[in-house]
């Protein structure tokens, strides 16, 4: 299993995804836009994965 974390801003998000043991498989900082995260998503798969979105107060109604 992977786990992927957003730390999501307006322009641009970085994307981490780590293994089940903790170990770093990909990080990136990639632009806000459905064919970036797609593709991130994408070629991060690996059977089932989780993904975690960051968010603090100022985002609120924002995503």
């Amino acid at each position: 299993m992977y786990y992927i974390g957003v730390d999501y801003h307006r322009r641009f998000s970085h994307l981490t995804c780590m293994d089940g043991k903790g170990r770093k498989i990909k990080e990136a900082s990639i632009s806000n836009t459905r064919e970036a995260i797609e593709e991130f998503l994408e070629s991060s798969a690996n059977g089932k994965t989780i993904a975690v979105l960051e968010k603090g107060e100022k985002l609120a109604g924002y995503v």
